[in-house]
């Protein structure tokens, strides 16, 4: 069912409590919407009537294309960016991967420094070490693979940097 001005309201109420509500790309919504999709008011109006027990999550790639009464206090406890990823945050998400292996601290250092700093998300390297969860050495021996296969996927959807 296309989610409009007059149905939006009636979904969100109809969902149990508790219960986790996921909004993605909120920067699409605006004051003319397109055919077959809400208004920004109608949205508005559904994430004013939640109940108690509903968690929203509003997602967006333009924080800056986000309407600011969408972002009001009253809405919004919580922003948080979920940027690209340093060296830092790579080892860590590499010895979170791999804990249990033994000297896992230099595998870690030895895996960051062979990427480039904020161009691939923790979700891209997460799914990686998942397709290498049997070796921390595969995930470091194939990485400069991976990288490729994720640029020359992106350079085909018209992305860049896990934009």
């Amino acid at each position: 069912m296309p989610v409009n001005d007059s149905n939006l309201k009636t979904l969100l109420a109809r969902v149990p409590t508790p219960s986790i509500i996921v909004l993605e790309d909120v920067e699409n919504a605006n004051s003319q919407p397109r055919e077959g999709t809400a208004s920004l008011s109608a949205l508005l109006d559904a994430i004013d009537g939640a109940g108690n027990g509903h968690v929203i999550i509003m997602t967006t790639r333009h924080i800056e294309l986000v309407d600011g009464a969408l972002m009001e206090p009253s809405r919004v406890a919580v922003k948080a960016e979920f940027g690209l990823a340093d060296k830092e945050m790579i080892a860590g998400l590499f010895r979170f991967a791999y804990q249990d292996h033994e000297a896992i601290g230099q595998l870690a250092e030895d895996f960051a420094a062979r990427i480039p700093e904020r161009e691939f998300s923790p979700a891209e390297f997460m799914s990686f070490f998942t397709s290498n969860f049997w070796s921390p050495e595969a995930a470091i021996s194939g990485v400069e693979k991976w990288m490729a296969a994720v640029r020359d996927e992106r350079e085909k959807m018209g992305r860049q940097s896990g934009k």
